[in-house]
């Protein structure tokens, strides 16, 4: 008889555990690493006890306790006995060792700067943390104990890019499975991986759960519950699933039994799986690692399970190890399920080459140990038995050689794409940014034009070396300027600047300027491209674009101001980057807007050293801008900007003229050697250090063939290119003959293209332009253009030098050859038309709502339709506007079908729709600038016109439902526009069964959507990058998406909000109330409390600062704050003007301008910071303004205005002002009481512009260009704010607008009313005529015409509050806000009568019976029921249906406000539900036109038979419902906030074809989920009720057994349940697609048939009261919208 001992390990109980109480009572290991040693004819167990409680180590106590099991028999005998106390001790948990402390949360957006600043810190104290992981693995003393349950964090390096979790199997721990022995330096994940630098980016936990089959505590879990709680801790783990760490990539690893539960975790996260989220954890578990799992079972289990189920023991049998054995239906059904998703994982599976001692063999067989489906598994072995292969002796342990490299291989392979988008999420980052990714051609390019070894003598300038050293951090920034006269080699010089640091792999952004080049041109394309090149190098950049893009940032109209503080400022700079950026920018001169740079570039105040190389011509304007951008250093800028100066003189090129000479001796044609060196040297001498010079001639030199030649050669050709290039184009002409056509043709495309042709690109160009069909591109320039123009690597043919598109473009060149830019645009441009217009880019076919997808038009069409469709409105708008030709061939292009193909073309190729934007503000521009000359009327003006408009509303409206399928553009954008809009005129009949009626507006609608008030009333808003925020009079703050303008949450201030402003970032919004201002970090799903400022007085002026990182304020105690918004104290240099707290004050008693009394007694009436922060605008009661320096705290002076009195005779006071936000138009905007518009040049103190209006509300665009007015009357006016000039009027008939909003892209404006806010997007936004946005790709400005303001007329309208659908008719029953029950024809949307009106307030609920019963309750809680007749039986006398017949009886007062009315389907009972009263009516047998009020309790009627509370009662509109029953609110998964908020039932319906109930919930945030149940049993409902399953999968009920969930709509995938329609649940899904779940092949088990069908305008869905859109008769989707019905007909066909 052998015996083992076996040392039971402490039992730890984790704090974070999803498994209950009584399951975190075992030890854990890996599975069976401990049965070997208890194989045997009997086996002795030993426990060891001290103090009652257990410990691994036999040096603790002495036995007190030890069982004899006989295998024989299967009984068990006492050894030796201990007291009951002792037994129930066993089962103790050991409280778990202190961890590790955890990074504290971090923001979602890696831009925050309260986790920068921890990110700062953890980047410079690396050694230190290494030293403190270290001293915990001491105080945790790894060695020691099993290990504690649930998921432990061993090692958190400062950047984690990967998490790895380790998971042990039966009987073995956290601890113990991963540790050779129970010693210092054997625990390889937490002692050796967090020194081993292959895992300085990896986040090392282990997991623990009670898997010890010794335990005498029973438990019934098993390996799908193991699976739920490691599912339930990746979910819930603040390191896995706040800020930055949601984009870890996850590798899980298994040892034995613990790679079943990591199968089954991943089955849960993929049943939870959100599609539309990036960082969903099913789509971060990238990789599976398998040490001796049993995916087929194992014998031993089976062995073991007999054992403890004999009936003799006391050790009960465990779920889990039954789930070990080979026949094992829980395994079999983890197989099955886990290979639907296997492709879905790296998989790496190990099996143990030697057998376990003690005659097991092997515990899990080759066979077992591998998976076996996936053809992509790895399966390896491991020289070790079952209990080794995952601990090991020592670092060179091959097995651990083996499995680390492995690990190696998959982190570097996750860290390479774990800040890649999932496919189908977000679109890609240059596009995103939308910058060309050609930055590396251009430098291919320029560096194959190099001759090794030249362009080094730079490397000898002192400062230059220092520039270039990476370990020189005196300065933060540090900008190198060259420059030097045109063809000095300043581009080659950048170009290896720039090889050299990618050499020595430094991390180097860089941009050449290139004149005429789209995307190469200005400042805002050289930010775009920095930024995208940095993320391509640095991860945390990428993720911090992706959260900027996630947020829904967009750059498409951002100019470079916009840019710079949103991707830069409040991004980018504030990164803890620890690796120096070198930036090169080249050819600074051919930028349309190098003035725009410096600016930002002296603001610039980076986390990281920046080092900034820049070149140009030496110009005065640029030198001036350089010197002034040098800063020293200061307690804002502690480093300051260092600016060095250089410039490239001819000698210190002569080294590398010569180079290049030598490196092309073959061309030099003289005989000798020392001819050649000769001529070298008189060539050196000659070329001044210009490489052009130089180039051109050796090109000349090619035709020389004596000694005279190049003498005649070296005389003639002189320093001066210009007379050179007269030569060589006198030359091209004179020799190209017949071909001079195709010449001029070629150049004009090379020198006014907005981007390089390629060699395709060209072919089909002359083709259009000259109707040459050239056979090799590359041979005909180079034979006929060669030597001004080539074709480069890429194959895109360019100018050999920037100065020959200067030569050719000069207006005092006036030669043949000469290129005037209008006429070069015009044959572009022409060229451009024709091909749009051509069969190429034609739609063919006739297009239904759900064809399948056609061939990709990207694919269909040729090389060259790319740059006819993102190119010709360019072309266009800088072309002569009074060519005929020209406009001929625009009209054809907007009146052809081709028009739509374009668009799709567009929105496919680019993914993205701002080549359409751009050609809708060109067509506007072109249409201003023909209006000069021609009459603005004729044969296609109107049509232009139309689709100029048209273009810029359909991207702003529809663009993202566009970009989601591009080819049902054609088919479902036209029906949805207006009907006087161009594209619905021409298009919209395509499919006549799709249409929408009932909408009153002829043309685009300058309002978007609309915001209701309900509550307490709105004092206050503020619109941010992510959210528009309303505040209350309650002091409550309501959040509303930027995007949709649904109720995202709210804030609670406490006191009424005075005033708010959101952050530069987006992140952050301060409020204020009378006493207090709060700063609120408003993280995407949980807006935070930064902190809390106790004033006098309210504070009513805000300004952040460009980092978000101080706040300046203004309250009406005349007191100027600056807060720091992290709340830290401020720097010692400031700490004598700041409070303990760090709160700089300043007090603002200006003198009183008529005398030299002070004006402490004024009341402070209005106030406004000037941009930059440096100065205040005040305005005391009846006093002017009186202006104030923020940093000196002094008073500056008055500006006074003109004419001093009013009409009265008496000095009219200031109502508002408002500094300009450009820091460059310095002026103040004033409004007066008594009306009065006036602008204030702040600067010389003197008002420069009145207009006579009223305006009591004031707000600018971002860019300072465009000021908008709101009046008492509810008009806006918008303004061009330097002239005052009116430019549009909205003239809305409402109530007063009391504030104004823009967006951060100026396009969009919302205002604040009484009841209600409006989003307006009004045409007159989008410049036309801006110098900023008129510089063409060619570099040509357009200035167009400001045309005479236009007026837009809206009435406020009577409100829809309610509807309900005609049983029998095609007919619509509305309720109104004035108590008027209409009736609405739904094939035309038009109002057919009024049935009646309640006069004590608006209609809320209302609902009618086939019978003809109406009822309808009102606000004032009034209840009227009635009798409609049918008037005739005629159903297509619509006009004639209905009307009223008799009021049956109503109720005054309910008293309470209606939730729910509910007919009976006979008809025959009324019941009427609140929230705490419920009435039920019946009709009296003896007159049908009445009814009794049935004197009974709800409950009696419908007795509980839940303890959860009653909800508003449903009822479907089924015939066969012949009762009422009661549904229950239970909470859904997630949707409990701490408040206990319910979800709450809205809908719950039977569809009467299959018998399947559809269930809809409204939880937190408005937010919707939808099950479809089938009722799988038929028992006998009890009490009367049919109680369906209320809550959905994890949210921790059971689902009963009467029902089967089908299918379950989340809230990502569903917004609103519209209705049931032929077997089809209807719902409007993501982007607002509405889409359909088709009943009729819904089965269990397989994927449900999901269609989506077209998509709505967002405005569908504003301003209805929150009346849901519903489903008519004849399957209409019914949106009430703005007190009219727009009827969406023929969708679902």
């Amino acid at each position: 008889m052998r015996q083992a001992r076996l040392a039971l390990g402490p039992h730890a109980k984790s704090r974070s555990s999803c498994l209950p109480p009584e399951a975190m009572g075992g030890s854990h290991g890996g599975m069976l690493e401990d049965e070997a040693a208890n194989h045997g004819e009997n086996v002795e167990i030993t426990t060891h006890f001290t103090r009652g409680r257990a410990y691994a180590s036999p040096t603790f106590g002495k036995i007190l306790k030890s069982f004899r099991v006989n295998r024989d028999n299967n009984l068990c005998h006492t050894k030796e006995l201990t007291s009951p106390r002792a037994l129930r001790q066993n089962d103790a948990q050991q409280p778990l060792p202190p961890s590790p402390p955890m990074s504290p949360r971090t923001p979602s957006g890696i831009f925050n700067h309260k986790f920068i600043r921890r990110m700062t810190m953890r980047s410079t104290t690396t050694t230190a943390s290494s030293e403190s992981r270290r001293q915990s693995f001491t105080e945790h003393r790894y060695w020691e104990g099993v290990g504690p349950h649930g998921l432990h964090c061993l090692h958190n390096p400062p950047e984690p890019f990967v998490d790895l979790v380790l998971v042990h199997g039966l009987n073995g721990g956290s601890y113990k499975t991963w540790r050779k022995k129970d010693e210092r330096g054997f625990f390889w994940p937490g002692e050796w991986l967090p020194n081993d630098p292959e895992f300085q980016n990896v986040r090392v936990h282990t997991f623990g759960y009670p898997a010890d089959w010794l335990a005498f505590r029973a438990n019934n879990f098993n390996v799908t519950d193991f699976g739920s709680s490691l599912y339930g801790h990746l979910m819930s783990s603040p390191l896995l699933n706040r800020g930055d760490n949601l984009k870890t990539s996850i590798i899980l690893v298994g040892h034995s039994m613990g790679g079943l539960v990591i199968k089954r975790a991943c089955l849960a996260a993929s049943r939870a799986k959100n599609p539309s989220n990036p960082n969903d954890l099913a789509t971060r578990i990238k990789c599976l690692v398998f040490l001796g799992t049993p995916h087929h079972g194992s014998n031993s289990a089976e062995r073991l399970d007999r054992i403890l189920r004999s009936g003799a023991n006391p050790l009960r049998p465990r779920d889990f190890v039954g789930d070990l054995r080979p026949e094992s239906l829980s395994n079999q059904t983890i197989n099955d399920e886990f290979r639907y998703i296997a492709e879905d994982y790296d998989l790496l599976s190990f099996w143990e080459a030697r057998p376990s001692p003690g005659g097991l063999g092997y515990v899990v067989d080759k066979d077992s140990a591998c998976i076996g489906g996936p053809k992509h598994e790895i399966i390896l072995p491991l020289d070790g038995n079952h209990r080794d292969i995952c601990k090991f002796e020592s670092e060179d342990d091959p097995n651990y050689r083996i499995l680390h490299d492995h690990l190696v291989k998959m982190v570097d392979n996750l860290i390479d794409i774990s800040w890649e988008p999932e496919p189908d999420s977000l679109e890609n980052l240059d596009v995103y940014l939308d910058c060309e990714e050609s930055h590396d051609e251009t430098l291919e390019t320029t560096l194959e034009q190099t001759v090794p070894g030249t362009c080094q003598w730079i490397q000898s300038r002192k400062d230059f070396a220092s520039w270039m050293d990476n370990k020189s951090n005196s300065q933060s920034v540090w900008l190198y300027w060259l420059h030097a006269p045109p063809g000095t080699g300043k581009s080659f010089m950048s170009a290896s600047i720039i090889k050299t640091l990618q050499d020595q792999n430094r991390d180097v952004a860089y941009f050449f300027f290139v004149n005429g080049d789209k995307y190469h041109r200005n400042v805002a394309g050289l930010l775009r491209s920095i930024a995208f090149q940095m993320s391509q190098s640095q991860p945390l950049v990428s993720n911090a674009i992706r959260e900027l893009q996630g947020a829904g940032v967009h750059w498409n109209e951002a100019d470079e101001k916009l840019i710079w503080r949103k991707l830069f400022a409040n991004c980018i700079l504030k990164l803890p980057l620890t690796k120096m950026q070198y930036w090169v920018v080249d050819a600074l001169d051919e930028s349309v807007d190098s003035a725009k740079l410096w600016p930002l570039l002296k603001s610039m105040r980076p986390k990281f050293t920046v080092r900034i190389f820049l070149t140009s011509r030496t110009l005065a304007d640029i030198r001036k801008n350089f010197q002034q951008t040098e800063t020293t250093p200061s307690s804002k800028n502690s480093s300051g900007i260092r600016c060095t100066e250089d410039t490239i003189r001819p000698e210190d090129s002569h080294d590398d003229i010569r180079r290049l000479l030598q490196d092309k001796e073959s061309e030099i044609p003289m005989a000798e050697d020392g001819d050649q060196e000769n001529m070298v040297d008189q060539l050196v001498r000659k070329s001044e250090g210009s490489f052009l010079w130089t180039r051109t001639v050796l090109k000349e030199l090619e035709t020389a063939y004596c000694r005279e030649d190049i003498d005649v050669i070296l005389k003639e050709v002189p320093s001066d290119m210009v007379h050179h290039y007269h030569a060589i184009f006198r030359q091209i002409f004179e020799t190209a003959g017949r071909k001079k056509l195709l010449v001029k043709a070629m150049l004009a495309w090379t020198v006014c293209g907005v981007r390089p042709l390629l060699k395709a690109e060209m072919q089909q160009a002359m083709l259009l332009d000259v109707g040459m069909d050239i056979t090799n591109v590359q041979r005909t320039v180079e034979g006929l253009c060669g030597q001004v123009l080539t074709v480069n690597k890429q194959g895109a043919v360019q100018v050999a030098h920037a100065t020959v598109k200067e030569f050719l473009l000069d207006k005092k060149n006036e030669s043949e050859y000469s290129i005037r830019r209008e006429q070069g645009n015009l044959r572009l441009a022409c060229a451009c038309l024709r091909y749009l217009t051509s069969p190429d880019m034609r739609l063919e076919g006739r297009l239904h709502i759900l064809m399948p997808e056609r061939e990709s038009i990207v694919e269909r069409v040729s090389k060259f339709a790319d740059y006819a469709a993102t190119a010709f409105s360019v072309h266009l708008v800088n072309s002569p506007a009074d060519d005929e030709e020209l406009f001929s061939l625009l009209v054809k292009f907007l009146q052809s079908p081709n028009v739509l193909c374009w668009m799709e073309f567009v929105a496919e190729k680019h993914k993205s729709l701002v080549h359409v934007k751009e050609a809708g503000t060109n067509l506007k521009r072109f249409m201003e600038k023909r209006s000069r000359s021609l009459p603005p009327f004729g044969p296609g003006v109107e049509l232009v016109n139309s689709w100029s408009t048209d273009l810029l509303r359909l991207v702003s409206k529809f663009g993202r439902n566009i970009l989601m399928a591009p080819s049902k553009l054609p088919l479902l954008a036209p029906p949805i526009c207006p009907q006087n809009s161009a594209i619905h005129k021409q298009f919209a009949k395509r499919n006549p069964g799709f249409r929408v009626v009932g909408i009153a507006e002829d043309f685009w609608a300058d309002a978007i959507s609309y915001v209701e008030h309900f509550g307490p009333r709105p004092t206050a808003i503020s619109l941010g990058q992510r959210y528009l925020a309303i505040g209350k009079e309650s002091g409550e703050v309501r959040l509303y998406s930027n995007d949709t303008f649904e109720e995202f949450g709210d804030l609670m201030h406490g006191g009424r909000i005075v005033a708010m402003k959101f952050g530069n970032s987006g992140n952050m919004l301060v409020t204020s109330g009378p006493k207090e201002i709060k700063l609120w970090d408003l993280e995407p799903d949980s807006p935070c409390l930064v902190w809390t400022k106790t004033v006098n007085q309210a504070c009513t002026a805000f300004l952040f600062a460009d980092d978000d990182e101080s706040l300046i304020a203004v309250s009406s105690s005349k007191l100027l704050f600056t807060f720091r918004t992290d709340d830290e104290s401020s720097d010692e240099s400031d700490e004598e003007e700041c409070s303990s707290d760090g709160v700089k004050e300043i007090q603002l008693d200006s003198p009183s301008p008529d005398s030299s009394a002070a004006t402490e007694g004024s009341v402070l009436t209005t106030s406004s910071i000037s941009p930059d922060g440096k100065l205040v605008a005040l305005v005391f009661e009846n006093q002017p303004i009186s202006i104030w320096s923020v940093s000196e705290g002094a008073h500056l002076g008055f500006c006074r205005r003109r004419g001093e009195m009013d009409r009265e005779g008496q000095q009219d006071s200031i109502d508002r002002i408002l500094f300009n936000p450009n820091p460059d138009l310095e002026c103040i905007v004033v409004t007066y009481r008594h009306g009065g518009l006036a602008l204030v040049d702040y600067n010389n103190l003197k008002e420069v512009q009145f207009v006579e209006t009223e305006a009591c509300a004031l707000a600018s665009c971002p860019d300072g260009h465009t000021l908008a007015t709101g009046d008492t009357a509810g008009k806006i006016r918008l303004w061009d704010f330097e002239k005052l000039a009116l430019l549009y009027v909205i003239n809305y008939h409402s109530s007063p607008v009391r504030e104004l909003r823009f967006s951060l892209d100026g396009l969009r404006l919302v205002d604040l009313r009484e009841t209600h806010s409006v989003i307006w997007e009004p045409a007159a936004l989008i410049r036309t005529c801006d110098e900023d946005d008129s510089t063409s790709a060619s570099g040509v400005s357009v200035v167009g015409l400001r045309p005479p303001y236009e007026v837009a007329d809206y009435e406020d309208p009577v409100e829809i509050s309610c509807l309900c659908m005609h049983p029998s008719r095609p007919i619509a029953i509305v309720g109104k806000d004035n108590g008027s029950v209409d009736a609405y024809d739904l094939s035309t949307g038009c109002k057919l009568s009024t049935l009646f009106s309640i006069d004590e307030g608006r209609i809320t609920k209302i609902a009618m019976h086939e019978n003809g019963l109406l009822v309808c309750a009102c606000s004032a809680n009034k209840v009227s029921v009635s009798l409609v007749e049918d008037v005739s039986d005629d159903e297509n006398d619509v006009r004639k249906a209905v009307g009223l017949k008799k009021t049956l009886f109503t109720v005054p007062d309910f008293g309470e406000p209606v939730m729910q009315i509910v007919i009976g389907s006979s008809g025959n009972e009324l019941l009427i539900a609140g929230k705490h009263t419920t009435k039920l009516w019946c009709r009296t047998p003896d007159d049908a036109s009445k009814f009794d009020l049935i004197d009974k309790s709800i409950d009696e009627l419908i007795p509980r038979t839940t303890v959860h509370e009653v909800q508003p009662l449903q009822k479907g509109h089924q015939p066969h419902w012949k009762r009422l029953h009661r549904h229950n609110t239970l909470p859904l998964d997630g949707e409990a906030d701490a408040h206990h908020t319910h979800v709450r039932l809205r809908t719950a319906l039977v569809d009467p074809g299959t018998g399947y109930w559809i269930l809809e919930y409204e939880g937190a945030k408005s937010m919707r989920q939808l099950l479809i149940l089938e009722k799988v049993s038929t028992d006998s409902e009890s009490n009367g009720m049919l109680s369906p399953p209320l809550s959905s999968p994890g949210s921790g009920g059971a689902e009963p057994s009467s029902f089967r969930i089908l299918v379950h709509l989340k809230p990502y995938q569903i917004k609103m349940f519209l209705g049931l329609h032929n077997k089809q649940v209807i719902y409007l899904g993501p982007k607002l697609w509405v889409r359909t779940v088709d009943l009729h092949h819904l089965t269990p088990g397989a994927k449900p048939v999901k269609r989506k069908h077209f998509f709505v305008p967002h405005e569908y869905l504003g301003g209805n009261h929150h009346v849901d859109a519903v489903v008519g008769r004849g399957g209409e989707i019914i949106f009430p919208r703005r007190g009219e019905l727009a009827i969406v007909q023929g969708g679902l066909v």
